[in-house]
């Protein structure tokens, strides 16, 4: 008897099987693994469950060798390997995976997620296709008893699949500043939460603002003010590391987080892209040159606050345009209740 099967979908390009490079590149664009629900996940992944009337659902994405559970339904798991995972096997194919007996069928008869305490039975997963062909996850749901599947459900699920994709692409946009291409300042605060919670691990944080800039917008017009943001995004891009988190905060402000960086390397960093840019010609219309004025923070050990770190960082920043501009300063130490007035910038 054959206990599985392929439900053929057309509602979705072929996915590129064969790119595991491309794949986990187009993982990595979304940023998920580490970050929180979704909006929007939970209510997929209860519905779901609802209409297969299934004892468990979820939403995963597979990285090199981690499956990474988001919104579960009736598991409280966040995390598995990929050597056990139906959603590994899922997201090779074109099609949604379907198993309706698990101890019948030689794939994953021996699965420790069959043969032990779970007990897996039943599994359908629904491959997370991006829209430039990428297998990142699955949106499944699975049981412990022997289940079989109408067409009908199939299709509702490659819906709901569709609409996860839908929320990943929104929230990317939401993630992105429209001029720079960067992070945004919604997603930089995220990287910083994450970054407040690793206490056992150092960062520092940068806050830089491109000295005068009013003066540029003034002068030559908001175009040409919009296209130095652009380069200088793409010179401080050009000079940082993997790890590094870049965004701009807001108007000609950036923001950029060194992970795994004490406050003496991040001053080192800071002074290395100041000059950088100090000495980097803009070409057309505009100002030849810009600098920067930068403030440099450590994230403090364990109990620190992100309001706080970043008030340092800000406090260190107006100390740079107090004291001349084109330079960086730091905050070494600062107290949780850290804050800084906003004016003399610019």
């Amino acid at each position: 008897m054959n206990t599985s099967a392929s439900i053929p979908l057309q509602f979705f390009a072929k996915p590129k099987l064969s790119d595991e490079h491309g794949r986990q590149a187009a993982l990595r664009r979304y940023d998920i693994i580490c970050s929180d629900t979704v909006h929007g996940f939970d209510l997929i992944t209860t519905i779901v469950k609802r209409i297969f009337n299934a004892e468990m659902a979820a939403i995963t994405f597979i990285d090199a060798d981690t499956q990474w559970v988001k919104a579960p339904k009736g598991i409280a798991i966040d995390r598995t390997d990929c050597a056990t995972a139906f959603c590994n096997l899922t997201i090779r194919q074109t099609d949604a995976l379907t198993v309706t007996d698990a101890t019948l069928d030689p794939r994953f008869r021996d699965n420790p997620m069959v043969t032990g305490p779970l007990g897996l039975r039943w599994y359908c997963g629904m491959p997370l296709t991006t829209p430039d062909g990428y297998n990142v996850g699955s949106l499944c749901v699975f049981g412990t008893k022997p289940s079989r599947f109408e067409l009908e459900h199939i299709e509702i699920l490659a819906d709901f699949a569709a609409l996860v994709i839908d929320h990943l692409e929104l929230r990317s946009l939401a993630r992105t500043d429209a001029l720079t291409g960067l992070l945004s300042r919604r997603a930089m605060d995220e990287h910083l939460t994450l970054a407040i919670s690793a206490t056992d691990r150092p960062a520092s944080l940068l806050l830089m603002d491109v000295d005068r800039f009013k003066a540029v917008n003034d002068t030559y017009g908001h175009p040409t003010g919009d296209r130095v943001l652009v380069t200088l995004a793409g010179i401080l891009q050009a000079h940082l590391r993997p790890d590094d988190q870049l965004a701009r905060y807001g108007g000609e402000e950036f923001a950029i987080l060194l992970p795994d960086t004490s406050y003496d390397d991040a001053l080192d960093i800071a002074e290395r892209l100041r000059r950088v840019v100090a000495a980097h010609h803009l070409s057309g219309p505009g100002p030849e040159r810009i600098t920067l004025s930068i403030g440099v923070a450590a994230r403090r050990a364990q109990g620190d606050r992100m309001d706080a770190w970043l008030n340092a960082a800000d406090t260190a920043l107006l100390s740079a345009k107090r004291s001349g501009r084109n330079r960086v300063c730091g905050t070494p130490r600062y107290p949780r209740s850290a804050t800084v007035a906003q004016d003399e910038k610019g």
